[in-house]
């Protein structure tokens, strides 16, 4: 019993120290922008699930071999909500690695569900347990003992432990080999605490174990996510100031006021309609700036109906527009669709001696809504590199931003002579502001 004893006290003190960092990082994380997102939320349910767990570790160890109800009951209910917070963590853990590869490539759940389905079976049998000790019993001295099919509770956590590895593993290449690097330590960490414990029966390794590998994972992969996460905010930052840049060119600005100055002789109401259309086009080009959410369809088609109408006052009759629209009620970041205007009319149509018509289209296709500019310019082919001098960043910032801002693509197709049409392609229930 004086065995007993100290080594309740050495666990428990482990178990202590374990909850009191386990809490810790629980709290920081979930104060800090880490924990936006699933995978985010994810791990804050592993990290609460351990500091709960870690703290009936403690009243265990703590209660283990002490005479009278109180204890026996604080054994009891302590050892039951270890046994299921670990069937909670397990899949936690699953979701968490099948998340981390979700960011990189489109991935199936199916693992988190057979792992879900599986502990909540095992927990149904835990309660069973409590009965039949099938699992685990006490004796009359308050002494915890394995039961028969004590192996059946613990083969589910480890099975799906390697199952978690395997799968980290099998996409190292999307994940990289750091973040593989940091799941894998849950299993090795685990996996060291267990063979420590074949050699010194009775000393709880398992729940520090765990609490180091989540902190391994914390400084990691969440942290990592965040600096990933301010640079791909910095990136679109500078894609919204270099696509606003793009539009706002000096000869459409010679032009739109060369177009004003002969208004102002010819028809002077006429231009100073022209004047506060020009005023709109620029407060709604410098406006980008400071959004950094996506913009409804309506405000950014009016922008592109306010720039349209001052291109046509100056090319009358050869620039035609037609308007389809069909759907309006989706979101698109600020200036996509400008982008692709401004280059059918630049680059396509007013290339074109005679003119040609824009039509400017959007729909909603399956799951997903699309916005199509397409024109009978001089179009151009796409698998000739242009040599025309000039960088093509709006629609490689346009592509940027659609792929993060609304998981959108942007397609270009064209030919010679016939036009050129581009395609915007918005999943449904994307972006999220």
């Amino acid at each position: 019993m004086v065995f007993l004893n100290s080594l309740s006290y050495v666990n428990a003190t482990l178990e202590i120290i374990g909850a009191l960092a386990s809490f810790g990082v629980t709290i920081f994380f979930m104060a800090n922008e880490y924990s936006r997102g699933r995978a985010g939320w994810i791990f804050s349910g592993m990290l609460i699930c351990n500091t709960v767990c870690l703290t009936f570790d403690v009243i265990f160890w703590l209660a283990l071999g002490s005479a009278g109800s109180i204890a026996g009951t604080m054994l009891r209910v302590s050892t039951f909500m270890t046994y299921f917070i670990s069937y909670i963590f397990v899949p936690l853990f699953v979701a968490y690695v099948v998340e981390i590869i979700r960011q990189a490539r489109p991935f199936s759940r199916i693992a988190v569900y057979v792992s879900a389905i599986s502990c909540l079976a095992v927990s149904i049998l835990l309660v069973v347990s409590l009965s039949s000790g099938m699992f685990y019993y006490f004796d009359e001295y308050n002494i915890y003992h394995r039961g028969e099919l004590f192996w059946l509770s613990q083969v589910v956590l480890i099975v799906f432990a390697v199952v978690s590895a395997a799968i980290a593993v099998y996409h190292r290449k999307s994940i990289g080999t750091r973040n593989t690097l940091y799941l894998l330590s849950y299993l090795t960490m685990v996996s060291l605490a267990l063979a420590v414990s074949v050699f010194f029966y009775g000393l709880a390794l398992l729940g520090i174990a765990t609490t180091v590998s989540l902190i391994i994972i914390y400084f990691g992969i969440p942290i990592q996510q965040a600096r990933l996460l301010k640079e791909k905010e910095l990136e679109l930052a500078e894609s919204r100031i270099a696509a606003m840049l793009s539009q706002i060119q000096p000869h459409f600005l010679y032009n739109s006021l060369t177009v004003i100055r002969h208004l102002c002789r010819s028809d002077p109401a006429l231009a100073e309609e022209t004047v506060i259309e020009f005023a709109n086009y620029l407060r709604g080009n410098l406006d980008s700036l400071s959004i950094k959410n996506p913009i409804p369809f309506a405000r950014e088609l009016d922008h592109v109906k306010t720039y349209l109408a001052l291109e046509k006052k100056r090319f009358g009759d050869k620039l035609n527009i037609v308007y389809d629209i069909k759907e309006l009620d989706f979101l698109m970041p600020a200036l996509a669709l400008q982008t692709i205007v401004e280059n059918a009319v630049h680059y396509g149509i007013t290339k074109r001696e005679q003119g040609g018509t824009l039509r400017i289209t959007s729909e909603t296709a399956g799951n997903e809504t699309r916005v199509t500019v397409a024109d009978d310019g001089v179009g151009f082919d796409p698998d000739t590199p242009k040599q025309d001098g000039r960088s093509h960043v709006g629609i490689e910032n346009t592509q940027n931003r659609l792929a993060i801002m609304c998981s959108g693509t942007l397609s270009i197709c064209s030919e010679i002579n016939v036009g050129t049409t581009a395609v915007i392609s918005i999943p449904k229930g994307e972006p999220r502001l």
